[in-house]
C-alpha cells in the first residue's frame, strides 16, 4: 500500500478539451511522486480531496459544523476529481490503462481548522494478494 500527498486545492477535470497549465502541473507532480512504484495490475485507489475550509458554515449545510473535517458537496465534483487523479496516475505509469482500477473510493471534505487543502491518494494492488476479493 502506498499513500501520496499532493498539496494544494483538489483538481477537477476541466470543461475544455485541452489540458490547462494547472492540469499539466498536477500531472507532473503526481508523476514525480509515483516515480519508481511498480506497475499495478489490479488497482485499488482511494482518493480523499480536502478542500479549502470556508470561514463559516455554508448556507443550507445539512450537518453540524465541527472543527474537524466536514463532508463537502461543493465543486469540483468527486467524479471529476477521480477522473483527474486516475489520468494523472496513468500518465505517471502506475498502470497502463485505468481499466486496471478495480476498486475506487472518492471522498470530498472541507479541511479541518488549521489544515491545508490537499489530495491524498492511497494505492493498493490486489494482484499481490493472489486472492480475488469481489
Amino acid at each position: 500500500m502506498t499513500t501520496i500527498y499532493i498539496p494544494g486545492d483538489p483538481m477537477g477535470k476541466p470543461k475544455v478539451r485541452y489540458l490547462t497549465p494547472e492540469q499539466r502541473a498536477f500531472r507532473r507532480t503526481v508523476a514525480t511522486l509515483v516515480a519508481g512504484l511498480p506497475e499495478l495490475q489490479m488497482a485499488s485507489v482511494s482518493i480523499v480531496a480536502v478542500k479549502h475550509r470556508p470561514g463559516r458554515k455554508p448556507a443550507g449545510y445539512p450537518f453540524d459544523w465541527s472543527p474537524g473535517q466536514n463532508w463537502c458537496g461543493a465543486k469540483p465534483d468527486a467524479d471529476n476529481i477521480a477522473k483527474t487523479v486516475l489520468d494523472a496516475l496513468k500518465y505517471g505509469g502506475v498502470y497502463t490503462d485505468d481499466c486496471k482500477v478495480v476498486h475506487l473510493v472518492v471522498s470530498t471534505v472541507y479541511a479541518a481548522v488549521d489544515e491545508q487543502p490537499h489530495t491524498e491518494i492511497t494505492l493498493f494492488d490486489y494482484a499481490i494478494t493472489k486472492e480475488p476479493t469481489p
